[in-house]
């Protein structure tokens, strides 16, 4: 039993189109990870500098266009929080992706396989 050409090549042409489309997904997901990669670093890095302060500095933390005196302590609490933040998306982001470049491989295995029908 043969498949049409017109089936096939309708088949092919949405194989190709999912895998652009898996293509730039995976690839908008890998900035995204960059992205939270890059803020944990300067996050771990201010928070190094912060370590080498004594505890009577006063601290200031950016608020909009003004800046409000902050405890050095909830200071480093809070940028373990965002660093502990950005680490689980970048985990979220690793399982996205490692799904997304099973589906782009499947998706080469499909257009692989009706180039081999034809």
């Amino acid at each position: 039993m043969s498949i049409p050409d017109e089936m096939l090549k309708k088949v092919f042409v949405e194989s190709q189109n999912k895998l652009q489309e898996y293509s730039r997904q995976l690839s908008h997901v890998r900035a995204q990870q960059q992205a939270k990669q890059r803020d944990v670093r300067l996050n771990e890095l201010t928070q190094k500098e912060l370590k080498q302060l004594g505890s009577d500095v006063k601290t200031y933390k950016g608020l909009g266009k003004a800046f409000l005196q902050v405890d050095l302590s909830s200071l480093n609490q809070e940028l373990d929080l965002k660093i502990s933040d950005a680490n689980s998306e970048i985990k979220a982001l690793e399982r996205a992706g490692a799904k997304l470049e099973r589906d782009l491989t499947e998706g080469q295995n499909v257009l692989r396989d009706l180039l081999e029908r034809r």
